[in-house]
């Protein structure tokens, strides 16, 4: 199981590593997009596997919309989008459900789903299309995948204290904090390598912000599949489950990323 777990985990960066620094962006973005359907799937078949065909649908479509509205810049028309998409909903629901309760309950899943798993990792394209976008997305990637990969060996190895056992029994304060550490450490020491406009201190505390947020995520998504009854989103990943279960801490981390550095750097 460990085995499978670090093959899988090695794959995975190498492919990013090369789709970010050797294929053009819109490959990047295409990407993006297949991990925006597959992580909004996997939603809806944790949460709402019962409601109407055509209310998902219509949270896919708006999920892939927005993301190509965004990656085209044109973000006012992405809000609009998203408001007829949120009243498009209602309406569907509405007619579609017997009860009121049910109908409600579907078109908030069916659009929280849509903000969770599909706009949030928008931000994964944003940051691609940045000044320096490719460094600045690698290392976003790196230090969530640090922040990750730290918590759990540590975790496993030496953790005896629960960090919130309702929500993730595995998980322990002794994981977190070798997690932040790490995720701190490696921002500091990639300074030579990834983005070297950005001053070892505003490193620091991007480390540290991503090993605070990355974990919240996680637990997020935790809650998601303990509401569900699932212990993985999937399986689409030997040993880690489905493309949620490696998502998650990424899909905190990513906004808060973007939202930190464009205070420090001319992202355009």
């Amino acid at each position: 199981m460990i085995l499978t777990r670090v093959l899988t985990g090695l794959t995975l960066i190498v492919a990013v590593y090369l789709v970010v620094f050797h294929s053009p962006r819109l490959i990047f973005f295409l990407l993006v997009l297949a991990a925006i359907f597959l992580s909004l799937r996997e939603f809806y078949q944790l949460v709402i596997p019962e409601a109407a065909f055509l209310g998902k649908l219509v949270g896919m479509l708006l999920a892939l919309g927005m993301a190509t509205l965004i990656y085209l810049d044109q973000y006012s028309l992405a809000v609009n989008i998203l408001a007829l998409g949120i009243i498009l909903l209602a309406a569907i629901n509405m007619v579609g459900s017997g009860e009121l309760v049910a109908a409600l309950a579907n078109t908030g899943l069916i659009l929280l789903g849509t903000l969770y798993a599909g706009l949030l990792l928008t931000f994964l394209i944003v940051i691609r299309n940045s000044n320096q976008g490719q460094e600045l997305v690698f290392l976003v990637f790196l230090l969530t995948w640090a922040q990750d990969v730290a918590a759990f060996f540590v975790g496993r190895a030496w953790g005896s204290r629960k960090l919130y056992p309702r929500l993730s029994p595995g998980k322990t304060w002794e994981g977190f904090l070798a997690g932040l550490l790490v995720s701190a450490l490696v921002a500091v020491i990639s300074w030579p390598f990834l983005v070297r406009e950005l001053s070892l201190l505003v490193r620091l505390f991007l480390g540290l912000g991503v090993g605070l947020i990355g974990p919240l995520g996680d637990l997020f998504e935790s809650m998601i599949k303990r509401s569900a009854g699932a212990k993985d989103s999937g399986r689409l990943l030997p040993g880690h489950g489905g493309l949620l279960d490696r998502l998650d801490s990424l899909l905190f981390s990513a906004p808060f990323a973007y939202l930190y550095l464009r205070v420090f750097l001319p992202l355009g």
